[in-house]
């Protein structure tokens, strides 16, 4: 096997890849660039869900483009920023409505999911 160090990354058999993590230390994931560098992400207005409920559009659909909004969340207090990634996945991959936005942080998020099927009667 032919390896050369590059830039923090190695060649591996004609492939560039990142370094092996130390023994013991998680490799952390890498947030998408929009969310990084506050870049923005076109709307693709024909994936997005059929909006009933309204005859006004939001105001990403009319610049044509999301960027990154901050948040509060609403049950612990910290400041969040909702990734434009993550917008366009929710607008356009989930199908959410179009008037949502993010409310809580993704540990406070998945404490919610976890209280709420608690609380479901089990069949």
């Amino acid at each position: 096997m032919h390896t050369r160090k590059y830039r923090n990354r190695i060649m591996i058999d004609g492939k560039m890849m990142p370094p092996p993590a130390p023994a013991g230390v998680a490799r952390r994931r890498l947030r998408p660039r929009a969310a990084v560098f506050g870049l923005t992400l076109p709307v693709d207005a024909a994936r997005l869900s059929r909006n009933h409920r309204a005859c006004d559009t939001p105001a990403f659909v009319e610049h044509g483009y999301y960027v990154d909004i901050a948040f509060t969340c609403k049950d612990c207090g910290i400041a969040g920023v909702w990734a434009a990634s993550r917008q366009k996945w929710w607008y356009e991959t989930a199908k959410g409505d179009m008037w949502t936005t993010a409310t809580r942080c993704p540990r406070c998020r998945r404490l919610e999911r976890e209280r709420v099927s608690a609380a479901r009667p089990v069949r």
